[in-house]
């Protein structure tokens, strides 16, 4: 399950027609488990500089940022499954490799976040559109959880 991305590349001189002296680029790597994540940490130290040597060419990698991943609580998330089903809704358990404000809320109180389908499966890009009716799906999931809760 765990995804990385090299999602920002600056080479200089950052010319077509030459090839860069300097290319600094970003790896961001994602998982629901520590353990897939350090895996990807362990195999960019473990070949990274081999490539680098045989390739004459320095190697310098620089933690910008680390986060461990953070779990739902399974309570909230069985609610939600279960009051979709109440109302019908078909639903698929999935985990996000986003930093949502659930990351900071789930070490403090039980936590769980409703997804809504985006047209091609598409979010965080200027291409995503989820139709009024997902957008009534999920408010009304929400509400029926929230009921739940109060009761």
């Amino acid at each position: 399950s765990t995804v990385a991305t090299v999602g920002k590349i600056q080479c200089r001189p950052n010319v077509s027609n030459i090839i860069p002296g300097e290319v600094i680029f970003t790896v961001d790597i994602r998982d629901a488990i520590q353990s897939g994540i350090d895996s990807v940490l362990d195999g960019i130290a473990a070949v990274g500089p081999a490539i680098a040597l045989a390739r004459g060419l320095v190697l310098e990698t620089i933690p910008i940022l680390e986060s461990a991943p953070v779990h739902l609580d399974g309570g909230i998330l069985s609610l939600i499954e279960r009051c979709a089903a109440r109302l019908g809704m078909s639903y698929h358990r999935m985990n996000s490799g986003a930093v949502h404000d659930s990351c900071m809320l789930a070490p403090i109180v039980p936590t769980g976040m409703i997804f809504i389908p985006s047209k091609g499966g598409r979010s965080h890009v200027p291409e995503e559109y989820t139709s009024p009716e997902e957008i009534a799906k999920g408010t009304s999931l929400l509400a029926e959880v929230l009921l739940e809760l109060a009761r």
